[in-house]
């Protein structure tokens, strides 16, 4: 037994620098499993933030590409008229968005001021149009509902707006009667109307109530072409 020496067990055809090698290379390709891992984290944190983003995108341009809440639209009973007549027209306001939404009574300033019109004259002018100034004796604010799909329809007369002129650019602008300044040939109208609350609203909750739903914007109509001539003399 004094003669033996111990053998260390060893696979046949392994040296220590073979197993020492194999235990490297096996930290190798665990780390480089790791790595692969880790960079499928990555890669999946990237898609889903991808993703999110895409959606964020979808509904910016959803809400982008909706159409305005009301629409706005001219009508006139025909579209020649004798300069004799009142010429009268619609502003009609429709309600496209899928829920009730309040517009201005006309029967308070409110409503009554949010209309103006933009008018080409035969002679080449274009002037702004509104209805003359009233004193409201009693001014409480009031609001009318519109349904969806809805309208809300204002009624006015070409010669009963008024519009502010100046007879030099120094002078102070006076109101003048647009019938004053109508003449034969064609008349292009296009309708605005603005729709706002006032800062008093914040300070009493009654008439926030009472406004609940007033719907806020602009609105700009399309061009309506009308044709004015002068009025025929009758025969005795």
């Amino acid at each position: 037994m004094a003669g033996l020496r111990l053998l260390r067990p060893c696979r046949a055809g392994v040296s220590d620098s073979s197993v020492g090698t194999l235990f490297r290379r096996r930290d190798v390709l665990a780390e480089a499993r790791g790595t692969k891992t880790g960079a499928r984290s990555d890669v999946a944190g990237w898609v889903v933030g991808f993703a999110a983003m895409l959606a964020g995108l979808h509904l910016w341009a959803a809400e982008a590409t909706e159409p305005p809440a009301f629409g706005g639209e001219l009508k006139f009973a025909k579209t020649a008229f004798h300069s004799g007549e009142e010429i009268p027209f619609q502003f009609v306001l429709t309600n496209q968005a899928k829920r009730e939404w309040g517009l201005w009574s006309r029967s308070c300033s409110w409503g009554h001021e949010g209309y103006t019109f933009e008018i080409a004259l035969p002679d080449g002018r274009t002037v702004q149009a509104t209805e003359p100034l009233r004193t409201w004796h009693a001014n409480a604010r009031q609001v009318t509902k519109v349904a969806p799909g809805g309208t809300f329809v204002a009624e006015f007369s070409l010669r009963g707006l008024v519009v502010f002129t100046r007879e030099k650019p120094d002078a102070p602008p006076r109101r003048v009667p647009l019938a004053e300044l109508l003449s034969a040939g064609k008349i292009k109208i296009i309708g605005l109307y603005t729709s706002k609350s006032d800062l008093q609203l914040a300070k009493y909750p009654r008439i926030q109530a009472a406004v609940k739903g007033l719907w806020e914007g602009s609105l700009r109509t399309t061009a309506v072409e009308i044709t004015l001539t002068e009025a025929k003399m009758q025969k005795k």
